[in-house]
């Protein structure tokens, strides 16, 4: 190996460029290289995009088979849309209630409340004894 070699860092498409080509025929062969590797690249995301898309139409069907089975087994159960939006009700609450914002907003309500409470408690009295001086 030459040593202009090992120390070169090859650019994309150097091995199909003759380098002792004249500027513009090298320039041009490497624009053609470039032009045919887009086109290629282009062809290859254009049929996986087909695919993909294939593949939600058919996951698509596979979910509108499930979902009418699924209505299909809650009627036969006697599970009417009054259950599903009690269980789905009781589902969102569950989630609400073990989220990490929902527990530090109740603890964060809880210290409050500690700290307010005796205040609240000598307001109602004070008011009390007001009301009770003018009967």
């Amino acid at each position: 190996m030459d040593n202009g070699q090992a120390t070169k860092m090859p650019k994309p498409f150097d091995s199909d460029i003759d380098l002792n080509a004249s500027a513009s025929g090298g320039n041009q062969q490497q624009f053609v290289l470039r032009e045919d590797d887009r086109l290629k690249q282009e062809e290859d995301y254009r049929q996986e995009l087909m695919k993909v898309q294939d593949e939600i139409i058919t996951l698509r069907q596979v979910l509108g088979a499930k979902l009418k089975r699924e209505h299909e087994l809650k009627t036969l159960l006697g599970v009417g849309l009054v259950d599903d939006i009690k269980q789905d009700w009781n589902e969102t609450v569950s989630d609400i209630k073990s989220s990490v914002a929902y527990q530090k907003t109740a603890e964060t309500f809880n210290a409050a409340s500690e700290k307010l409470a005796p205040t609240l408690q000598t307001v109602n009295s004070t008011f009390k004894s007001g009301i009770g001086s003018l009967r």
